[in-house]
């Protein structure tokens, strides 16, 4: 991949302890930037936008050894160039992923750690947690590669996701352009729920994490979240109301109790 810094990592600038803000498959780090004005009076703040939305948003596919341990190693990278050693790290869904294998590689460069509706997959299956069910999300999640990302396949996704309720209409959503324009990544979303990594490595972690999921967010996602609750040593869970969007729909709750977080 081709990618600059600049497009991977967008500095806010602001002052303060550095604070990065990991995007998700479809809104890279635009999905944060909402958050990323608020903050960036008092934080210094940088949003990621994951390659793989990178590649999307100029139409094409990532390479086929594409995976979250690359996007780990780019995120790395960036850090580097921006001369970045160590920050408050923070994700959301495929996001909070690339962020857990990056602390987990990288434990002396975490200052904390907020995992916004983790998609750990591999923790569940290494748990035998769900098996019935992730099957058969994994092979729907598969079946993306083969057809074309229509209108339809594009919210069948996002409901799957928990990004749109039943009866909401996809095209009206706030989310919808750029979801649209990066609508490729999701041909990728297989390679993240079936992504490995072992368990024991979660009680290494030091650092204070907080991990957050909506009240109405899916089963699997429940799931992650509590599972990753009982296996990282100094966790706290906030569940806002909704589902997969709560911290957007929730911002100004989020917020709060985020910064409070952050400041320990």
């Amino acid at each position: 991949m081709n990618s600059t810094v600049s497009d991977h990592l967008r500095a806010y600038g602001g002052s303060g302890p550095p604070l990065v803000l990991v995007g998700e498959i479809l809104g890279g780090g635009a999905s944060w930037s909402g958050h990323a004005e608020r903050l960036s009076s008092r934080w210094q703040v940088s949003v990621v936008t994951p390659l793989v939305v990178i590649e999307a948003a100029e139409g094409r596919l990532p390479s086929a050894d594409w995976g979250i341990p690359e996007e780990g190693r780019a995120l790395a990278s960036s850090l580097d160039s921006a001369g970045i050693e160590k920050a408050h790290l923070a994700g959301w869904s495929m996001g909070a992923t690339i962020v857990l294998d990056f602390a987990m590689a990288h434990p002396e460069r975490v200052l904390s750690l907020t995992l916004v509706e983790p998609q750990v997959w591999w923790l569940l299956r290494a748990q035998a947690k769900l098996v019935d069910v992730m099957r058969t999300h994994v092979e729907r999640f598969r079946a993306f590669t083969q057809i074309p990302i229509t209108v339809g396949v594009l919210a069948e996704f996002l409901r799957m996701v928990g990004a749109l309720s039943p009866d909401e209409n996809p095209v009206e959503s706030r989310a919808w352009r750029l979801a649209w324009v990066n609508r490729l990544a999701i041909t990728s979303a297989w390679k993240v729920v079936t992504h490995d990594d072992d368990p024991a490595r979660l009680g290494s972690l030091d650092m204070p994490v907080l991990l957050v999921r909506g009240a109405d967010t899916g089963v699997v996602d429940q799931a992650m979240t509590e599972s990753l609750a009982e296996l990282l040593p100094h966790a706290e869970t906030l569940v806002l109301p909704g589902g997969h969007t709560s911290h957007l729909r929730g911002m100004d709750q989020f917020l709060d109790v985020f910064e409070g977080f952050l400041r320990g």
